[in-house]
């Protein structure tokens, strides 16, 4: 539960908007299980799954999910190319977790069985924290795999 006093102006969007802010865990570095994948855009249409990263072994933070966006290859239409840029997201998870897969990500039951391999898979993040967009008097988190640290 939030407690928050309400305002002169009431109950508005941005009172809301700030009431239903999730504050930042704590930058440092955590073990995480792939709780689910969700399938998204990027802005200028690019496909990307949100990876959602559950902080295990944390009491502190417990049921605490991260996102962490894997950008996919995609036909870049200014190019009309497939552009596989900004793969190593991707990649780090993948090395994070000890995951692999066969066979060309560019298809869709490629994708579905990675995925598949994925939830459930655990690994090391580095959260930090950094300035809001909208608000820079606010923090947000942001999440780096850890490739290199198994147990």
């Amino acid at each position: 539960m939030v407690d928050l006093e309400i305002g002169k102006d009431g109950v508005t969007f941005d009172f809301l908007t700030k009431a239903s802010r999730i504050p930042p865990v704590e930058a440092k570095t955590y073990e995480f299980q792939v709780d689910d994948i969700t399938d998204s855009n990027t802005q200028d249409g690019r496909p990307r799954w949100v990876t959602w990263l559950k902080i295990i072994n944390d009491p502190k933070y417990p049921n605490s999910r991260l996102p962490y966006g894997c950008l996919l290859p995609w036909i870049n239409p200014t190019t009309g190319q497939w552009d596989v840029s900004n793969s190593f997201l991707l990649v780090n998870l993948l090395k994070g977790t000890g995951k692999t897969f066969q066979g060309d990500i560019r298809q869709a039951p490629i994708q579905q069985a990675l995925k598949d391999t994925l939830k459930g898979a655990t690994g090391f993040m580095r959260v930090g924290q950094r300035p809001n967009r909208d608000d820079p008097h606010l923090m947000d988190n942001t999440v780096a795999i850890v490739a290199g640290k198994r147990k």
